[in-house]
């Protein structure tokens, strides 16, 4: 089935890409696969724990930009579960870190794999050129959307663990303080 998007308008293909992110790469993922285990939220708590090993209320709050209660009934949601545990900091008695325990760290791995797997199949029907040229057009989108915009943290990914010194937004929010 071939579906053309000739004639229709850029804020309409632009808002159909969004909500195939938002829908068929997270959500619709997460209620096909993993529906009865996990919500939207708690996955991407899942997520952030997963990328932060060091992670406490007030960092999952903070790094997802969430309320604190919200950041703790959702960790009280996935420890009743079994997906993550608190546990004592040892350096500060008055500190609780949020840990993910193994069968939280397999079902967000799990997760991701899967969204990988559907993200290359669609792009596979892409054919070559077509992708390449899909992902340089969002590659240069993103340079151009982190050359003009002030957005800089608010759109950071909390990368954690997984942190790059070469990130593209933190070298884009370098650049425009040095100048």
């Amino acid at each position: 089935m071939s579906c053309q998007l000739e004639g229709v308008p850029p804020e309409h293909i632009i808002d159909l890409f969004v909500a195939i992110m938002r829908s068929l790469f997270n959500e619709k993922l997460l209620t096909e696969r993993f529906g009865s285990e996990v919500s939207p939220t708690q996955a991407y708590v899942l997520r952030f724990l997963n990328r932060h090993e060091d992670a406490n209320i007030g960092t999952i709050a903070t790094g997802l930009r969430i309320s604190y209660p919200a950041a703790t009934k959702t960790v009280d949601r996935l420890t009743k579960k079994g997906l993550a545990d608190r546990q004592s900091d040892p350096h500060d008695r008055r500190t609780t870190r949020v840990l993910l325990t193994e069968r939280g760290r397999s079902l967000i791995q799990s997760f991701a794999h899967e969204q990988v797997h559907l993200l290359t199949e669609v792009l596979d029907r892409m054919g070559n050129e077509h992708k390449e040229a899909f992902l340089l057009g969002v590659r240069r989108f993103i340079e151009a959307v982190l050359e003009t915009s002030h957005a800089g943290r608010e759109i950071c990914l909390e990368c954690g663990k997984d942190h790059s010194e070469d990130c593209p937004l933190e070298l884009a929010i370098r650049h425009k303080q040095e100048v």
